[in-house]
Formats: structure tokens, C-alpha cells, sequence
């Protein structure tokens, strides 16, 4: 059925019906172009950032490794940086990239515009899982820095060596951190980690630190107990006048004058022994010393406290380092590639103190240390030499010490060997 209009007023209705229809249609235009660039202020279109903040679909991201004697500014220069830029950013990342932070290895990712004409807009260099550097290049030089949350974690790891230390720990997925904080720094006076063998453990509780769920560091260790060639030691943690300290189960300190091994945990390749086949004499001799193998350059630590007596060259040892700690002990050093700076005939040396580098001057057939201990003027097997205590915990402190290292004692003897939680 057809709509019929009075003749009179047909113009007035087409009129009528064709401005509805012309502002509807501005209506909706007007809509549209408001949702696409006129946003209300309130209101911000979703950008999607990556990992550093940085809008990731606008821009080329390029991953790169700082090369072999690689400076700055010449990894700036090779990036088309203009050399005002260079200078800049060299300026205000002063602080946070000295010199010594920028390593041939360092992981870095470079950001540059789609559109023409290309140039680079972000700059980020990764230290580690931790910590990252961002530089923004647009109108101005931003510097900042991006330190990525600590998460920790309280765990307890039971287990028993298998094959080597290391394997062990792999094959459990624990950090191998873990065993250089025992071996380095509460242990280094009872137990020589490279004496570990086949069926020795380990019980320990403490927290690891994470960084987005990935093992970053380890944190503190409250207790642990290693039992090596059939014989348990324990050690546990105490705050005692706000200093950190390890205490074994009759509240004796751990930490003596001096270390069980004059290296960081690297493998022995021969034993103190009064008949040793000498690989290049070729006949049997004493090797009153202990043997350990180690890359050239390997830094090499005084074993305590002591003054230097000899730092010079003898035929056999090389160059060698000996040190008189006490009127009991003296130790020496062979086959050293060279000394550390200030180390001479009457120099003070403290324990752990670096006083030299592994080499193979003198009578060597490779790279390793040759070290010697001596015991009111006898030369003795220094893996079997059990240093005098440390001084036991002040008496005040006693009784909350036992209350603790009572409940971590039940706790360690609670974790069973081949577990890791």
C-alpha cells in the first residue's frame, strides 16, 4: 500500500525526511571518527608494550652481543647514532655503564622505527635476569633503569653425590650456587670440597632467591649438615651483634684463621704422597704437597693471615710465594704465572687475599697450583689438617641460639637424601 501525501505538503515531508536522513548519517560519521581519533581524555588506546615497556608493534627490535674489545661509543657509532647523541648518552649513562660494566658478551637490543627514514629509538643493555638499562632517543636523551622483583623462595635440599658434585646438583636441578656458598664460605675452614667423594651428603635449608620465576641467586642458609667420609658437620646460621655468623652444634664460630684450600672449588690432580711417579722426571719421589688443577690465571688466595717471607723464581717451583702465618704454620705456592700487585718479600696478607695466579713456570707439565703446608717447621698433608675452632659464641646469646639450632637440627634430620623442595 502506498503512503498518499497531500499534494500541499509532498515538498515538505521530502524535506523533512532527507535532513533525518543526512544528520543521522553525520550522526554516525561523527561516531565513528571519535572512537578512532577522538578519544575522550579519559579514555587511551591499548598500546602493547614488551618486557622493557616499550610499545613493540611500532617499532623493529634487534637483538646483539657487545663484541671483543668492543668500547661505548663505538658500538654507538656502528648503531648510526649521531655523534651530539653519542656524547649524551655517554654523559648521562656515566653511572650506571662505567667502563668495567661494558663486557665483550653483554647481551644488548636495539629498537628502530618502521618508517622511513629508519633510525634507532631505544636502546636496552641487559646485565643480568635482574637488572636492565633503557635509553630512549627520541627528542631527548632518557636514561632509566629497570630492576626487575625479588622472589623468595624457602627451600630444603637432600642429596647424595653421585658421580661429581655438579652432576648431582644438575641432575636434582638445584643451583650449583649453593655448593660454592658451602664450600667458599661456610665451610672453607672444616672441609675441602674437592675431597668430596661418591656417597658423601648434603641436608640443607635455605632460601633461593627468583626473578619471574628463574633461580637468580641464593639467599640466606639457615642450616646444613655434610657428611663426608662417614662423619656429620653441621653449621648454622646466628646473627650475633648484627654480624652473620656459622656455628656448629656446640656453638663453636666455623670460620677459623684459615682455609681449607688456597683456590676457589677446582679439581686436585695429585695427592701429598712420599712416592709419586713424577710425570716429567720419570722416576718415583715425594710429593709432599697437593696438586691442583686449575686454568693459567686462576687467582690463588692467601690461606690466612700471615706476611709474605719469599716471592721470587726457584728452578722447580717456578714462581712461587711462601707466607709464615703464625709461629705453627707456614704455606707456599708453586708454578704461579705471576704475582698480584704489592706482593713482595715482608708485604701484610690477609686471608682470601689474591697473591698470585695460577701458571706453570718451574717443573710443570700444565697450568696448575702446587701448594705446600707446613706445621712447626714439617711439611704435612694439608686435606687432613683440622685448623684450630673459632671462638665460641658469646654466652649471652647461647640459649636463643640452642633454641633455634634445635628446631633447624629436627628439621635437617626430617629431609630425606634425593629430595629437593
Amino acid at each position: 500500500m502506498k503512503l498518499k501525501l497531500p499534494a500541499e505538503n509532498r515538498i515538505f515531508y521530502i524535506i523533512v525526511f532527507t535532513t533525518l536522513i543526512i544528520a543521522a548519517l553525520l550522526i554516525f560519521f561523527y561516531i565513528i571518527h571519535r572512537a578512532s581519533n577522538l578519544l575522550p581524555a579519559n579514555i587511551k588506546p591499548v598500546i602493547a608494550l614488551d618486557e622493557f615497556g616499550i610499545p613493540k608493534d611500532s617499532l623493529t627490535r634487534s637483538e646483539g652481543e657487545i663484541n671483543k674489545n668492543e668500547t661505548f661509543s663505538k658500538l654507538l657509532y656502528g648503531l648510526e647514532v649521531p655523534a651530539n647523541t653519542v656524547q649524551r648518552i655517554l654523559s648521562k649513562t656515566a653511572e650506571e655503564m662505567p667502563s668495567n660494566q661494558f663486557k665483550a658478551g653483554m647481551k644488548y637490543i636495539s629498537y628502530y622505527t618502521k618508517k622511513e627514514p629508519v633510525k634507532l629509538n631505544y636502546l636496552v643493555f641487559t646485565f643480568d635476569i635482574k637488572k636492565s638499562l633503557i635509553i630512549e632517543l627520541n627528542d631527548t636523551v632518557k636514561v632509566s633503569v629497570k630492576i626487575e622483583k625479588e622472589e623468595i623462595v624457602r627451600r630444603t635440599v637432600g642429596l647424595s653425590i653421585h658421580g661429581s658434585l655438579f652432576a648431582t646438583l644438575d641432575s636434582l636441578k638445584i643451583n650449583e650456587n649453593l655448593a660454592l656458598e658451602l664450600a667458599n664460605n661456610i665451610y672453607e675452614s672444616q672441609i675441602d670440597f674437592h675431597q668430596l667423594r661418591e656417597g658423601d651428603t648434603f641436608k640443607v635449608i635455605y632460601d633461593e632467591i627468583n626473578i619471574n620465576s628463574k633461580p637468580y641467586k641464593i639467599g640466606t642458609i639457615y642450616a646444613a649438615v655434610v657428611n663426608h667420609r662417614n662423619e656429620d658437620y653441621y653449621a648454622f646460621h646466628f646473627v650475633q651483634d648484627n654480624t652473620d655468623e656459622y656455628y656448629d652444634l656446640q656453638a663453636n664460630l666455623l670460620r677459623s684463621g684459615f682455609l681449607k684450600a688456597p683456590l676457589s672449588f677446582v679439581r686436585i690432580s695429585s695427592h701429598f704422597t712420599y712416592h709419586r711417579m713424577h710425570p716429567i722426571l720419570g722416576y718415583s719421589r715425594p710429593h709432599l704437597g697437593t696438586d691442583y688443577a686449575a686454568p693459567a690465571g686462576t687467582p690463588v688466595m692467601s690461606i690466612g693471615d700471615g706476611t709474605v717471607i719469599a716471592a721470587s723464581r726457584n728452578g722447580e717451583a717456578g714462581n712461587f710465594i711462601r707466607i709464615k702465618h703464625n709461629s705453627v704454620y707456614q704455606t707456599q705456592y708453586n708454578h704461579l704465572s705471576r704475582y698480584a700487585k704489592g706482593i713482595k718479600k715482608g708485604a701484610a696478607v690477609k686471608k682470601k687475599q689474591i697473591i698470585g695466579y695460577v701458571g706453570m713456570t718451574g717443573l710443570a707439565t700444565g697450568p696448575h697450583l702446587d701448594y705446600r703446608l707446613w706445621k712447626n717447621g714439617k711439611l704435612i698433608n694439608p686435606l687432613k689438617e683440622k685448623f684450630p675452632s673459632g671462638i665460641p659464641l658469646d654466652k649471652k646469646y647461647k640459649q636463643t641460639f640452642l633454641e633455634q639450632k634445635d628446631k633447624l637440627e629436627k628439621e635437617l634430620n626430617s629431609i630425606k637424601i634425593g629430595n629437593s623442595i
